[in-house]
């Protein structure tokens, strides 16, 4: 049996790509690693339960509920800062919108409108950044792409 992940774990594992967009760093590569490290967290939490685990005494009474926290709460914990403090660089942003496809195409039916409104974040903030046209049209097929996972198709990438 696996042992279960701590809340602290898990921050560590999500909080590592905002030191690296810290406005004394400002390396949107460095962010883009660990949000790579954070979708692959996030795509493997998705297909696991989640809920409150119940531990009983021997004689079966309920002593300790142990919440867990939900994908929405973790999703919200990846992307919230990178979001904020990463909102023009196109790099930053892709990654955002790659997690959203790989997160999308790993979830479950009642998962997607959780991920749906962090694209729907995400392509309102990138809207609103000066960001190259060839830049912001690479960030919209990612934004396309994440919307089509949501719906179950990942279309193939050009070579």
């Amino acid at each position: 049996m696996a042992h279960p992940e701590t809340g602290y774990e898990r921050q560590v594992a999500l909080y590592g790509q905002v030191p690296a967009l810290s406005p004394g760093i400002n390396d949107p590569t460095t962010a883009v690693h660990a949000l790579s490290h954070s979708s692959a967290l996030l795509c493997e939490l998705a297909q696991r339960d989640l809920s409150p685990h119940v531990l009983r005494d021997d004689h079966g009474r309920i002593r300790v509920v142990l919440r867990r926290p939900t994908l929405a709460e973790l999703l919200h914990l990846a992307m919230a800062q990178p979001l904020r403090y990463g909102a023009a660089e196109p790099a930053v942003l892709a990654r955002l919108y790659m997690l959203l496809r790989e997160l999308a195409w790993h979830s479950r039916h009642e998962q997607r409108p959780t991920i749906a409104a962090h694209l729907a974040h995400v392509r309102s903030t990138a809207a609103a950044q000066e960001i190259r046209p060839d830049d912001r049209a690479d960030l919209a097929d990612l934004a396309d792409s994440a919307d089509q996972a949501l719906t179950g198709h990942w279309p193939p990438t050009a070579p």
